[in-house]
């Protein structure tokens, strides 16, 4: 079986360490919350663009991908910003 290394904040890793069942694989907990998940988009969809850099394209390397995923996600937010006054 092939292994992919990825990278997450330590406040994600934190949060998947608390969910962690005894005896469960790193592996296993994440198979287990996607597979619950199955009606959602929350883990599915962070999926799907980690496996845009997990599939880096020839000549670019996995950190210039990770920066085109950032731009792209930074251009589909829509920040709305409240008033104090």
């Amino acid at each position: 079986m092939s292994t992919k290394t990825i990278a997450v904040e330590i406040r994600v890793y934190e949060k998947l360490a608390r969910k962690k069942l005894d005896g469960e694989s790193f592996t296993q907990t994440i198979h287990r919350l996607v597979e619950a998940d199955s009606g959602g988009e929350t883990c599915e969809a962070a999926v799907r663009q980690a496996a845009a850099i997990w599939s880096t394209p020839p000549g670019l390397t996995e950190v210039e991908v990770m920066e085109q995923v950032i731009q792209s996600n930074r251009k589909q937010v829509n920040w709305s910003v409240e008033s104090l006054s």
